[in-house]
């Protein structure tokens, strides 16, 4: 359950056990991969927080996060940007889309992590070990989520028919869980070369499964940008 969640080893057993109380975010994403009914999802979230839940368990939730994000991108001075839950890239700073050749961020930020070839061999350094397993991980349990989105669907079906990244994504151990702040990884930035960017992470509470990112790049001389 843990590697379907995208949590770490003993994060179920803890909750199950009661040694700990989940957020209300992560019991609305357990009960979806368990296929609770709307009204035990509501009993669990009454019992564990004493109120109603305030979203429900159907699928039919906001893709797009509110506009009023773009005053948030737009006031980014380094890299950032925000995607859904599909993380197809909906808004970024031009410091991110500086990150790319001709400043032309992908439109979809998994899949040139997880299924473009030049980005794997390239841009990502030590991709199947320091980039795959921490995306496929995200990605794992976002899909797992929401199980009726088509969109999700189709790259899962891209991720199978592609044996690098299948691999991993079927290795049961093949799992990281994202730590704010603590996730330093080697890239090849288009402008700054070779360096290390660390990675910062924080969701939208409109749009469950999108995210707002940013990141802070350090060069090979040790600056960070």
């Amino acid at each position: 359950m843990d590697s379907a969640m995208g949590q770490a080893p003993g994060t179920y057993a803890e909750i199950e056990d009661g040694t700990v109380t989940p957020s209300p975010e992560y019991l609305l994403r357990l009960a979806r991969v368990l296929r609770l009914s709307e009204a035990d999802y509501e009993a669990v979230h009454s019992q564990l927080y004493e109120c109603a839940a305030a979203q429900s368990l159907a699928e039919d939730v906001p893709l797009l996060p509110d506009p009023a994000w773009q005053e948030v991108i737009e006031n980014q001075s380094g890299m950032a940007y925000l995607s859904d839950r599909r993380w197809d890239v909906r808004m970024c700073s031009p410091a991110f889309a500086g990150m790319f050749p001709g400043g032309r961020p992908p439109k979809n930020a998994m899949e040139w992590m997880i299924l473009d070839e030049s980005v794997r061999d390239t841009v990502l350094i030590d991709w199947e070990t320091a980039w795959a397993p921490f995306a496929l991980t995200q990605f794992r349990a976002v899909r797992l989520a929401f199980p009726d989105d088509a969109e999700l669907q189709r790259m899962h079906e891209r991720i199978l028919g592609d044996e690098r990244a299948r691999r991993i994504y079927e290795d049961p151990s093949a799992v990281q869980v994202h730590r704010a702040g603590e996730d330093i990884r080697p890239m090849r930035h288009a402008m700054h070369g070779v360096g290390h960017v660390r990675l910062f992470m924080a969701q939208p509470d409109n749009a469950p499964g999108a995210r707002f990112v940013t990141l802070r790049f350090q060069k090979s001389d040790g600056a960070w940008t």
